[in-house]
């Protein structure tokens, strides 16, 4: 078999495989073992169809003045998961050239609904 991988004047020796051992069917799960991986639902998670846990009315209105005052109502979750990503990049990352063009992506969408 050709191998364009291996230089001309390499020694190679070839390897076998030895064929694994034949599978064996799974045995169907008794009903002990998944007793045992069920986890009790934590109180802090809630089912699907339940509202999320409404925060103190104090809390509320403290993180919405802060939001405002940054200027941040605007944003949508877009934007924010690039804001994180950049941030996770600046601290992690070592590639300039891709901060800034997320930067610029980041600063155009910002500025997207201000033309006059």
């Amino acid at each position: 078999m050709y191998n364009r991988y291996i230089p001309d004047g390499a020694v190679y020796t070839r390897v076998t495989m030895d064929d694994d051992e034949p599978r064996r069917p799974r045995e169907p799960e008794r009903q002990e073992k998944q007793e045992h991986r069920e986890r009790p639902r934590s109180q802090g998670r809630s089912h699907p169809g339940t509202p999320p846990p409404v925060l103190p009315e104090g809390v509320s209105s403290s993180l919405k003045s802060l939001i405002s005052s940054l200027g941040l109502e605007k944003l949508d979750s877009g934007d924010l998961l690039l804001f994180l990503i950049l941030l996770l990049l600046l601290k992690e990352g070592d590639d300039l050239e891709m901060i800034i063009a997320l930067g610029l992506t980041l600063l155009m969408g910002l500025g997207e609904g201000e033309e006059k």
